[in-house]
């Protein structure tokens, strides 16, 4: 829940993964809890509650606890909703419980701060599918760090415990699926990905073919691939693109610019993509090397450009106000924009995650005034722009362009869907609250 003002709160549904973004102002399916139910279930009696799905409320959260009372209540954490997570965790306990709270983006680093501020028993992190036993043998404290190298020894996703039904997006029914682990490239120094031993390994093709199997049964109409990249070769999205064709799902992902070209897009169109998610993160080559993006603008261009040709949506993605940044990026990042003409952006700001390279360069600059733990506490992991300056901006400028960089993002989504009903007909309900929100927002820091 976001609290406006003193009479106005947007509640809004969060799901988590393991890449330390949250997902907000929709219902998404757990994919990667209903993984780890399935591998405890090979041993034990497992029960499953998707509040976010169900939209309950904490008390009603808190009697299906006191109803089921189960040995072990493993909480799916997220950092952008930590203390209201830790609620249930407690509530567990109080009732005998035994309870575990499964976070990613602030453990390992913080482990130690969190469970003494929230006066935890039991936190998981990283990858649980074997560490998971640990804690239901006995063991307390922050247990994880496991690293699977065979993606194929994974159950599918317990999907028979979930609401199914109530994932929707767009109108669709929908689910959130994961093709590997790790990054192709993992050398981002803004993402959580980059410091760590996470490993890229990939699902066989055959492993997925039993996952969309068992989503057709269920009706499943559109599958979001949440990868950090659907494409790490060229060879991978072909052979992906001949197996998807297979089927009658449509299908987005996430994916990189510098693999991608003419063969590729006409490849994905045909087997159901109609969009793609991309990092352009800034417009500035400078800057791009500075965050060792491993791409440039000219290979956005490119990027966009044959995708636009093959009718294929285009979401681009920004991270602004990292440590290189400047007025003159910022201008150049706008005049791109409007060059390649996406679908729609996503202008966020530079989220300091625990431990990575950037977060680092940024803290011996200077730069950051409160770290990520911090923020998680106040509810404001995502960070804003006052969070940080950059060596060539102070913390007001920032929020100045960041501020233009949000009035580009609303005419270019006005563009692409005003004029689409069957398209912005899903999107109402959410376009109606943003919209209150941000103009009460304004209203607020114009009385300030």
């Amino acid at each position: 829940m976001e609290r406006i003002s003193d009479d106005f709160a947007i509640t809004f549904n969060v799901s988590r993964f393991s890449r330390g973004v949250d997902i907000s102002y929709g219902v998404t399916p757990p994919t990667e809890l209903a993984t780890l139910a399935a591998v405890v279930a090979g041993k034990h009696e497992v029960v499953f509650c998707d509040a976010n799905a169900l939209n309950l409320y904490p008390g009603e959260v808190c009697e299906w606890i006191r109803r089921e009372s189960p040995d072990f209540l493993i909480v799916r954490s997220g950092d952008a909703t930590l203390t209201g997570d830790a609620v249930f965790y407690h509530y567990a306990e109080a009732m005998g419980v035994r309870a575990v709270l499964w976070e990613d983006t602030l453990n390992p680093l913080y482990s130690d701060r969190l469970m003494r501020d929230f006066h935890l028993k039991r936190v998981l992190y990283g990858e649980p599918e074997r560490r998971i036993f640990d804690i239901l043998d006995g063991a307390e404290g922050a247990v994880g760090g496991d690293i699977l190298e065979d993606m194929d020894s994974l159950p599918q996703p317990l999907m028979d415990v979930l609401p199914m039904d109530r994932y929707v997006k767009e109108g669709k029914r929908t689910w959130f699926s994961f093709l590997q682990r790790g990054c192709g490239w993992g050398q981002c120094s803004f993402c959580l990905i980059a410091p760590s031993d996470i490993t890229h390994r990939m699902r066989s093709i055959g492993h997925i073919r039993e996952e969309l199997d068992m989503l057709k049964a269920r009706g499943i109409q559109s599958i979001y691939f949440w990868d950090p990249q659907i494409n790490p070769s060229r060879e991978r999205v072909l052979e992906l693109c001949e197996l998807f064709s297979q089927y009658p799902f449509r299908w987005e992902a996430w994916a990189r610019v510098d693999v991608m070209d003419q063969e590729l897009a006409a490849a994905m169109k045909r087997s159901g993509c109609f969009r793609l998610h991309l990092g352009l993160e800034n417009g500035d080559n400078r800057v791009l090397a500075s965050l060792c993006k491993g791409t440039n603008t000219d290979m956005i261009r490119r990027a966009f450009r044959v995708l636009r040709r093959h009718g294929i949506e285009r979401a681009a993605y920004l991270c602004m106000g990292t440590p290189e940044e400047s007025e003159d990026s910022f201008r150049r990042t706008i005049a791109l924009i409007r060059e390649i003409k996406p679908s729609t952006i996503v202008p966020a700001s530079y989220r300091p995650f625990p431990n990575v390279p950037l977060t680092e360069t940024a803290q011996k600059c200077g730069m950051l005034v409160q770290d990520h733990y911090d923020l998680s506490i106040r509810g404001d992991s995502f960070g804003t722009a006052t969070v940080t300056r950059t060596k060539h901006m102070t913390a007001e400028e920032v929020a100045h362009w960041m501020g233009r960089i949000h009035k580009l993002s609303t005419r270019i989504a006005l563009r692409s869907y005003l004029l689409k009903p069957s398209v912005w007909k899903p999107f109402a309900h959410i376009f109606l609250v943003r919209t209150i929100r941000s103009l009460l927002i304004g209203r607020r820091k114009r009385s300030e």
